[in-house]
Formats: structure tokens, C-alpha cells, sequence
């Protein structure tokens, strides 16, 4: 790890305010961050990376074009992988900023506001073919609610979000890229890279603050791992309760008694893997050892049908 100090600066800090039914305001001082110049990224530092992500481009004065466009040219060559986030503090032309640096980035993460404010469209994926005409690699316009949009040489992709209760959208972007980036460090694909980006994002705005409610590792694998065939029985567990996990409601609490869904996520992942297992091989239920869940399976969706 490399922290560089400048005790002439002060730390850079955000007040988020958070207003009912209008987006956020931001009060931001730009501290220490303002005095990034790049440079401080050396071949040495380059060569110790897989990744090298830079982020809040374009709202760094010191952080010049021609020198940010060195640094991804070196790491390319280095075979690390390049990322760009941006910030957009205002209406303006942006793209003397981005143009030098776009051919060397192999992933770049705008939202829709921030893509829209820079190319002019308001559609996502015009806004990704807008980038990649600039020469970026891989684009992911981030949209809140409405998911995300992914556009490469090889792949157009649009993922949905996980929906969760939404509390506060603050950091809900870094978290996505954060989840983005663990997927890439793992070596998955760019589908399988979404997912974790959106499970982290969503992790995110379940409460108030940037970091407060984020997954670690081991509980974004679990939610990755829950959310997939069984996702309407295991969807928002944490927030909403498991629902039911024989039937088709979707939230609620279960009447479980011998474990909680979050605490013992991975004991439940190798019991859904056990149960994948036995429906592959008794898809009806039909040999006699299985004949209490054919029963209590059938009792259930009788009893849905009545309350319905």
C-alpha cells in the first residue's frame, strides 16, 4: 500500500444531504485530492497492479489529460488493466479532458447523468457507443434503478438490479464498481462481473451512508450465490424477510426454526445445491423416500390457490 501526505492539506471530505423525491446535494471540499497531479503513479507502483483504477476524473484540477493518458499507456503495456470513473461538477466540455485518455482505458464507468451531461444522449446505449468510438475498451453506464448498460467489441449486455429497499443512493456507484472489480480480480466473465456489481450496489443503499451497509466478500458471495434459481425465495432476505421456500410468495417471514437465512447463507447455498440435486434426479417426487416433500409440496400450493 502507497499513502502519500501533504500536511499543507486537508483531508478531502463530502456532506451528502439527502432531500425527499428530488436527487442529492452535495457540499464537497476537495482537500488533498486536489493536489493529485498522476504522477504519483510510477512504473514501480504500476507493476505491483493487476488493476488500476483512478477515479474522480475530471473533477481533479491537478490531474492533467496528457499525463493520466501516460500513466493508462504505461499500464497497458504493463498488462494491467485500466479503469476510469468520472465526476461531473458542472455543465461544461468534458471531453478535452476524456479524449486523450478513453483510448487506454479498458473500462470506463460513467452513470447515465454523468454520460448524458458528456456525449449529449440521453439513451445509455447511445451514450456507450458514444465512448466506444472514443476508443474505450469496455463501457458500463450505470442507470440506479433501471440496472446497467454494457457495451465491448464482443458484448452488448443490460443487466437488471437486485431489488432491495432502497434507503439512501449515496456510494451505491463505488460500491458497484468495487463488486465489478472483485469480479475481475476472480477472473469471471463480464456477465457474472454485473451481477457482483449490481449485488454490491444493491448491498449499498439498504441504509444510510457510503460504506454503512456494504457487503464483505463472503456476503456478497453468499448473495450472489442465493439470488439465482431460488431467487424468489432468498431475494432480499436481510431486508424483507425470505418469504416462503416452498411456495411462490416472495417476501415475508418463513416459519423456520432451525436457521436464519443471512446468518447461515452458506449452510442454505448446500442445502439449495442438495435440493437442485434431488429434483434433477426425482423431478415428481415420485420414490417413496420422497414422499413427505411431495406431500407437504402439494399442501402448499393448495393452500396458495385458497388464499388467492
Amino acid at each position: 500500500d502507497v499513502c502519500s501526505s501533504d500536511l499543507g492539506s486537508d483531508t478531502s471530505g463530502t456532506l451528502v444531504i439527502n432531500t425527499h423525491g428530488q436527487d442529492r446535494r452535495f457540499i464537497h471540499s476537495i482537500g488533498a485530492n486536489g493536489e493529485f497531479t498522476g504522477e504519483e503513479i510510477t512504473p514501480e507502483l504500476i507493476a505491483q497492479c493487476r488493476i488500476l483504477y483512478v477515479g474522480g476524473y475530471c473533477l481533479m484540477d491537478a490531474l492533467k489529460a496528457d499525463v493520466l493518458a501516460n500513466v493508462f499507456q504505461q499500464a497497458r503495456k504493463a498488462n494491467v488493466t485500466t479503469i476510469l470513473d468520472v465526476v461531473i461538477p458542472k455543465p461544461g466540455d468534458y471531453w478535452p479532458l476524456l479524449r486523450p485518455v478513453l483510448p487506454f482505458t479498458d473500462l470506463f464507468l460513467p452513470n447515465d447523468d454523468e454520460a448524458r451531461e458528456i456525449t449529449g444522449e440521453s439513451s445509455p446505449q447511445k451514450q456507450a457507443e458514444e465512448f466506444r468510438r472514443a476508443g474505450v475498451g469496455t463501457v458500463i453506464v450505470t442507470c440506479g434503478k433501471e440496472g446497467a448498460i454494457l457495451l465491448s467489441e464482443h458484448e452488448a449486455l443490460r443487466s437488471d438490479c437486485y431489488r432491495v429497499d432502497f434507503v439512501d443512493g449515496t456510494g451505491s456507484g463505488d460500491a458497484f464498481t468495487a463488486g465489478y472489480i472483485y469480479g475481475r480480480l476472480n477472473n469471471h466473465d463480464a456477465a457474472a462481473c454485473l451481477r457482483y456489481g449490481s449485488a454490491l450496489g444493491a448491498s449499498c443503499v439498504r441504509t444510510t451512508g457510503a460504506t454503512t451497509g456494504v457487503f464483505n466478500a463472503n456476503e456478497l458471495e453468499a448473495f450472489v450465490e442465493s439470488n439465482d434459481g431460488f431467487r424468489l425465495a432468498e431475494l432480499d432476505f436481510e431486508l424483507r424477510g425470505p418469504g416462503d421456500l416452498l411456495g411462490t410468495k416472495q417476501h415475508g417471514l418463513p416459519p423456520l426454526r432451525i436457521a436464519d437465512l443471512l446468518r447461515d447463507s452458506a449452510v442454505v447455498a448446500e442445502a439449495r445445491r442438495d435440493a437442485q440435486a434431488l429434483v434433477a434426479a426425482d423431478h415428481g417426487l415420485a420414490l417413496p423416500e420422497h414422499k413427505l416433500l411431495r406431500r407437504m409440496r402439494s399442501e402448499e400450493h393448495t393452500s396458495e390457490l385458497q388464499s388467492h
